[in-house]
């Protein structure tokens, strides 16, 4: 290898190393907020909310932020709790992020990408694409998912890393 190809895979090493510590801390003190809302209504203290328990809390945030009632009445409406018919703290506070805060795009874009990477491997695989868009209540075949991961997967690894999920995303 030469000099400057080592020059240039270092660089991209450095640029993997920076998306993955903005992935792992996208404003970790908003979080306090929706902790604090989530114990309130995990009155079992099991870690999770039910739907009952998860449709008080959003009408908690409703008399918190008025001026984001439709958004979240739409999280509130569209999401289906998953097949346990609970919501974990950890997707809570991340719908509850995505869904409250105005932010830039980037930073949204790296959040929507944290709801599908469920096993936090900074990759998205087709199983987690299928449960996200079931979560919200829309129904994708198997030809579907294969589909999209054909057009967004231009490494043709089976998986849609962080830069992959960013062109889908901004793509007109």
């Amino acid at each position: 290898m030469g000099q400057e190809e080592s020059i240039v895979a270092k660089e991209n090493e450095e640029l993997d190393i920076d998306h993955r510590e903005t992935l792992e801390d996208p404003n970790k003190e908003k979080y306090g907020e929706y902790d604090l809302a989530f114990n309130k209504f995990d009155r079992e203290r099991n870690g999770y909310l039910l739907k009952p328990e998860f449709d008080q809390c959003i009408e908690h945030f409703i008399n918190i932020y008025p001026d984001k009632k439709e958004s979240l009445l739409e999280l509130q409406n569209e999401l289906l709790i998953d097949d346990e018919n609970q919501i974990t703290k950890d997707e809570f506070r991340k719908l509850m992020f995505t869904y409250l805060c105005s932010q830039d795009p980037f930073n949204e874009l790296i959040d929507i990408f944290k709801v599908f990477d469920k096993q936090n491997s900074k990759e998205l695989i087709d199983l987690e694409i299928l449960h996200v868009f079931n979560r919200l209540g829309l129904t994708l075949s198997r030809n579907d998912v294969d589909t999209l991961m054909d057009e967004a997967d231009s490494d043709h690894n089976r998986t849609i890393g962080f830069e992959e999920f960013i062109k889908i995303m901004i793509a007109d």
